[in-house]
C-alpha cells in the first residue's frame, strides 16, 4: 500500500499551477500528513504554504511558485460559506469600477475567516446566500450600497449582469431568491426593480430569470 507521503507527492506532481491541497483532505493521521507535506515543501520548489492545514501549488521558476491571490485563497478557505467580494471589490469584480481597494473585501456568511493577509471581511447573516457564486454575491453586494461604491450607472449594471449571465457567473433566479432573505429593504428593492427591467427587455421566447 501507497504510504502518505507517497500519496501525497503523487497527487501534488500530476496536479495543475494554481491547485489548493487541504491537509484535512489526505487519509493517514494528521500529524503525519502535516509532516509530508512539510517536506514536500522543502524539496519542492512549487509549494508553498499558505497558512495552517493549506498549501498551494505555484510554477516552478526562477523566481520562485509565485503567490496565490487574495480572493483565490479566500474562497478556498471559506468555500461552502456564501463568500463574494463587497465594496470596491464587488464593483470591480463586476467590471463597475477600476479602483483596487488597498486591501479586498470581502463578504462571507457568519463569522470571518482570519489570518489572510491582504482581506478584509463583512460578516453577513442571510443563509440564502449559501450556494451562490463569487458574482452573484458580488451582484448582491452591489446592490446593498447602490450607488456607493461604484464608477457607472444603472444602465451600466444592468449590461453587467446580462454579460455575466450570459457567461454563467450569474444566476438571476438562483440571486433573486437570496435577495428576498435579505434584511436590508433597499437591497431587496433594488434585486426586484433589476429583474423587472431586465425582464421587459428579454425577448418573447426567452426569459431573464432562467
Amino acid at each position: 500500500m501507497e504510504s502518505v507521503a507517497g500519496t501525497i507527492r503523487a497527487r501534488v506532481g500530476k496536479a495543475r499551477a494554481g491547485t489548493f491541497f487541504r491537509v484535512s483532505d489526505f487519509d493517514g493521521p494528521r500529524r503525519a500528513v502535516e509532516s509530508a507535506f512539510s517536506r514536500l515543501a522543502d524539496e519542492d520548489p512549487s509549494l508553498r504554504h499558505v497558512r495552517r492545514g493549506l498549501y498551494w501549488k505555484g510554477v516552478s521558476s526562477k523566481f520562485g511558485p509565485g503567490s496565490p491571490r487574495t480572493e483565490d485563497v479566500v474562497c478556498e478557505v471559506a468555500e461552502g460559506r456564501g463568500v463574494g467580494p463587497t465594496g470596491w471589490s464587488a464593483s470591480h469584480a463586476l467590471g463597475l469600477s477600476t479602483q483596487v481597494p488597498a486591501r479586498s473585501e470581502f463578504a462571507v456568511v457568519g463569522a470571518p475567516p482570519t489570518g489572510i493577509p491582504g482581506a478584509r471581511f463583512r460578516s453577513r447573516s442571510n443563509f440564502a446566500r449559501i450556494g451562490l457564486g463569487y458574482h452573484e454575491i458580488a451582484l448582491l453586494e452591489v446592490l446593498r450600497d447602490w450607488p456607493e461604491h461604484v464608477e457607472a450607472d444603472w444602465p451600466d449594471l444592468e449590461r453587467a449582469v446580462l454579460r455575466l449571465r450570459e457567461d454563467g457567473h450569474i444566476r438571476p433566479a438562483r440571486v433573486l431568491k437570496a435577495a428576498t432573505e435579505e434584511r436590508a429593504p433597499a437591497l431587496r428593492d433594488r434585486m426586484a426593480e433589476l429583474v423587472s427591467d431586465l425582464s421587459s427587455r428579454a425577448p418573447a421566447s426567452t426569459t431573464f430569470l432562467r
